[in-house]
């Protein structure tokens, strides 16, 4: 039996390069990928090298301080949708799903949710499920649940306090006399780069 022909060759070539453009994260060797994403602290306001962005979101933890909140002791399940369904959306007039989503934003990961049901978990930027992401917004809803918790408790009088008077390293600055409400609610009235410390 004769080899693959050279159409044959050709064609399996141009389906390589074609799957490989469509599936390759947006802007990858930009953000590090050549450089095994390295990890690298940023300047406030996430200012510096783009090449260090999928690596220190990655490890926030490592280069940043940081405090683990511990899991509860019957951590809650999620279910798996047995096959991903099929998801489609219309955008300023153009039809998308979610490999063209991915194809064209910068998101290490991706997870659709349907009550306590995963539809889809998606990773981009060498990314794994095992990996720690900075969860960004998430994690302020995740703080408001602590606070929620610690007022149960009687650990926190009333989100009408203010920040000082729980965290004294902040005594004095632009957070600490801002109430809990506000910074809760994101509304603390401080811009990026203007948090300030009275002498």
């Amino acid at each position: 039996m004769s080899g693959p022909s050279k159409k044959t060759k050709l064609l399996s070539a141009v389906f390589v390069l074609f799957t490989t453009s469509v599936f390759a994260a947006p802007d990858e060797y930009l953000l590090g990928k050549g450089a095994g994403y390295p990890v690298c602290r940023m300047e406030r306001g996430g200012k510096g090298p783009q090449q260090c962005l999928v690596g220190l979101f990655s490890n926030y933890d490592k280069v940043f301080p940081a405090r683990k909140v511990a899991r509860g002791k019957q951590p809650f399940e999620l279910k798996r949708a047995a096959a991903e369904p099929k998801i489609q959306y219309t955008y300023r007039g153009h039809a998308g799903d979610i490999n063209g989503f991915l194809a064209s934003n910068r998101n290490t990961g991706l997870l659709v949710m349907q009550g306590d049901t995963v539809l889809v978990e998606r990773y981009q930027y060498d990314r794994k499920a095992a990996d720690r992401f900075q969860s960004m917004s998430m994690a302020k809803t995740v703080v408001a649940m602590l606070v929620g918790i610690a007022i149960a408790d009687k650990k926190i009088g009333s989100i009408d306090d203010l920040a000082q008077q729980y965290v004294p390293a902040l005594k004095g600055s632009s957070y600490g006399e801002t109430t809990l409400r506000n910074l809760l609610t994101m509304s603390s009235g401080v811009g990026l780069g203007s948090f300030r410390r009275r002498r």
